[in-house]
C-alpha cells in the first residue's frame, strides 16, 4: 500500500506531536526530498557544508542538497555529542533505524486520527508538492527527486493533489 502526503490541515498538528528527534527527521525529509535511508545515514560532517553532495543508497546516485540555515544549526546542536551520524542510535552503535522512523510516524498518525496512511515516504511526497507549489516544473522536480522516470513523479503528485 502506498503512503499518502499529508494534508496540509493535518501536516502541522502530526509534526508537532513528533517527538524532538522524529520532528527533526521529518524536517529533514520535507526540506530536502530525501529517503529515510539516506536521512538516517546523514554524517555530521555535511552540517558544515551549505549544499552537501551525498550518494543516494537506492539509486547510487549523487545528490545535491540544500539544507536551510535554520534547519541545519538545529541538526549541528541537536548532534554535537553524536560520534559519527546525526541522527544515532541511543541503544547501539550507528545510526537510528528506519523502522524505528517508520514506527514513530505510524503511532503519532493514529494518535491524530488520520485515515491517511502516513509513512517515511510521506515526506517526499511532501517535499514534491511543495515544489510543484511554488510553481516548479514537473521535469525540475523528476530531477530533484532523481527519479528515472517522469511516469514516477507525476503519481507523488497526484497522490499529493488528492489529498489536498
Amino acid at each position: 500500500m502506498r503512503v499518502n502526503k499529508i494534508d496540509t490541515k493535518r501536516e502541522n498538528l502530526f509534526r508537532n506531536r513528533l517527538s524532538y528527534h522524529y520532528r527533526l527527521i521529518y524536517d529533514i525529509g520535507c526540506a530536502t526530498g530525501l529517503r529515510i535511508t539516506d536521512i538516517i545515514n546523514l554524517k555530521k560532517d555535511i552540517l558544515s557544508i551549505k549544499e552537501p553532495t551525498i550518494i543516494e543508497q537506492k539509486t547510487g546516485k549523487s545528490k545535491r542538497i540544500y539544507i536551510p540555515k535554520k534547519l541545519r544549526e538545529e541538526l549541528t546542536e541537536y548532534s554535537k555529542y553524536n560520534k559519527q551520524y546525526i541522527f544515532e542510535s541511543r541503544s547501539k552503535s550507528g545510526h537510528i533505524t528506519r523502522q524505528a522512523v517508520f514506527k514513530h510516524f505510524k503511532r503519532i498518525a493514529r494518535i491524530i486520527e488520520t485515515n491517511q496512511n502516513i509513512g517515511t515516504h510521506t515526506m517526499r511526497k511532501n517535499y514534491a508538492c511543495k515544489l510543484l507549489k511554488k510553481g516548479k516544473e514537473y521535469k525540475y522536480i523528476k530531477n530533484k527527486l532523481n527519479h528515472e522516470r517522469l511516469s514516477d513523479t507525476l503519481l507523488y503528485l497526484l497522490d499529493g493533489l488528492e489529498n489536498e
